[in-house]
């Protein structure tokens, strides 16, 4: 994967998935270095989730969630700290 894109999904301890928001998939990527480096597991303290449907609008301005179809429900969530677990 480059090293501007990745994998941004996290799930939640409920075993929700949610996407992180560009600003936080980038504060992954520079935490870690590059998305080989991330671990499989990351704790993360999230401050808040909201609901998306994918169109092309939110298919453009989020990277990480362009792989689901139009009309998809997915959660974003800003993400202010990522540690190792």
């Amino acid at each position: 994967e480059g090293e501007g894109e990745g994998p941004h999904a996290l799930q939640e301890a409920s075993g929700s998935a949610t996407f992180a928001d560009p600003l936080s998939a980038r504060m992954l990527l520079q935490q870690f270095g590059s998305w080989s480096a991330v671990p499989e597991e990351v704790g993360a303290t999230v401050t808040e989730v909201r609901a998306v449907r994918q169109d092309e609008a939110t298919r453009r301005r989020y990277k990480g969630t362009a792989h689901l179809p139009d009309g998809a429900a997915s959660r974003l969530s800003p993400v202010v700290h990522y540690w190792r677990t």
